[in-house]
């Protein structure tokens, strides 16, 4: 082969690399680097696919943790509790938060179980998307022997 038609077959295998897109360099989230975004901080209220029951969890400042969750309840039944749950309940930790690793959190809360005499738990485990806007999880709540669960979506 001669070095002219060798020049112009390495020229126009070099353009057509430089034409096309690299992912591990512009990265899904058109952040530069095919890293993940970082998550957001601040409050990511969340959809349970009901009114009744929501919950907005606040992403501390230092974007590692769970700072704060508050819950909403609005004539919320749960299975046999006999009481309807109305009115919002807040929990800032003193101790330590629940930490946020690999783009994922556990938590468990006692709430304040007023009208039925003791606390009650609710478990919330949740996932960030690579794009650090959109989060998604499931939750699970017992509450005078009834015990309700579902999906939840979030984005701050």
């Amino acid at each position: 082969m001669n070095s002219r038609v060798l020049t112009a077959l390495t020229a126009a295998i070099l353009m057509s690399l430089t034409a096309c897109p690299d992912d591990t360099t512009t990265g899904p989230n058109g952040n530069g680097n095919g890293q993940p975004s970082a998550i957001q901080t601040g409050a990511w209220p969340a959809s349970t696919g009901t009114s009744a029951f929501t919950f907005t969890f606040t992403v501390g400042a230092d974007a590692v943790s769970i700072s704060e969750i508050e819950f909403g309840f609005s004539s919320w039944r749960c299975g046999s509790a006999s009481a309807t749950l109305s009115g919002t309940v807040a929990t800032t930790y003193t101790g330590t938060p629940p930490a946020i690793t690999n783009r994922a959190f556990s938590m468990s809360v006692d709430v304040n179980g007023d009208p039925f005499g003791s606390p009650w738990p609710v478990e919330i485990d949740g996932t960030f998307a690579d794009s650090g806007a959109d989060a998604s999880g499931t939750w699970e709540a017992s509450i005078a022997g009834g015990t309700c669960s579902g999906d939840w979506t979030a984005s701050p």
